[in-house]
């Protein structure tokens, strides 16, 4: 957690948004689950939504944004590719080849994953969306609020926290409000067998399971 909140304060400076954010290059991939067991999403400064669904493969298409001129910035996204690497039976994708000292390009990431593949998230700056999850979800981000919504039948234990920010945990048990003076935390423990954890530097976390 300590490298993703490095990267976010390191983001922030980099990503304050002055104008238009234009697209720079798409990236798409996509590849049949077959064994895989989950999906592991690495990014810095991105806005990620994740579905999950009904389907056998996992699909993914990423573009890179930014509000910098484009001549300042083409040269860094030329460089840029979406990396895809299968370790121990988790697909872990990033778009790899950036400089740690310039982030003036944004990543937008649309996700759709079989709802039988365990999910886990990583990412520096950026809001998170995660629809309609029935395995286990993993999640560190730095800045940026956070929804997940899921079955609720298919999760055990439930945690999240954040260090500023307000937590929010809905079941069809009720709901569960953060406490905690300044660092805030929630946690439910449901019927099923998938953990769901969730921690952020800064930002609001909602998780709904219906």
């Amino acid at each position: 957690m300590r490298r993703i909140l490095q990267l976010a304060a390191v983001s922030l400076l980099a990503a304050s948004p002055v104008a238009a954010e234009e697209t720079l290059r798409t990236f798409t991939f996509g590849r049949e689950a077959g064994v895989l067991t989950g999906v592991a999403i690495e990014a810095g400064v991105a806005e990620v939504e994740v579905v999950a669904a009904d389907v056998t493969a996992v699909s993914v298409e990423v573009d890179i944004e930014s509000s910098k001129s484009r001549s300042r910035v083409q040269k860094i996204v030329d460089r840029l590719e979406l990396r895809a690497e299968e370790r121990g039976g988790r697909l872990h994708l990033q778009v790899a080849n950036a400089p740690d000292h310039d982030r003036d390009y944004s990543e937008v990431w649309t996700v759709q994953i079989p709802r039988t593949l365990a999910l886990e998230l990583e990412v520096g700056v950026g809001d998170l969306r995660i629809l309609d999850v029935a395995a286990s979800v993993s999640v560190e981000a730095g800045v940026g609020d956070i929804r997940i919504e899921g079955e609720h039948g298919a999760f055990g234990r439930v945690r999240a926290s954040c260090g500023v920010g307000d937590v929010e945990i809905r079941t069809p048990e009720g709901r569960a409000d953060s406490d905690g003076f300044i660092g805030k935390s929630a946690s439910h423990r449901g019927p099923g067998k998938a953990d769901l954890d969730v921690e952020a530097g800064v930002g609001d976390i909602t998780i709904r399971l219906r």
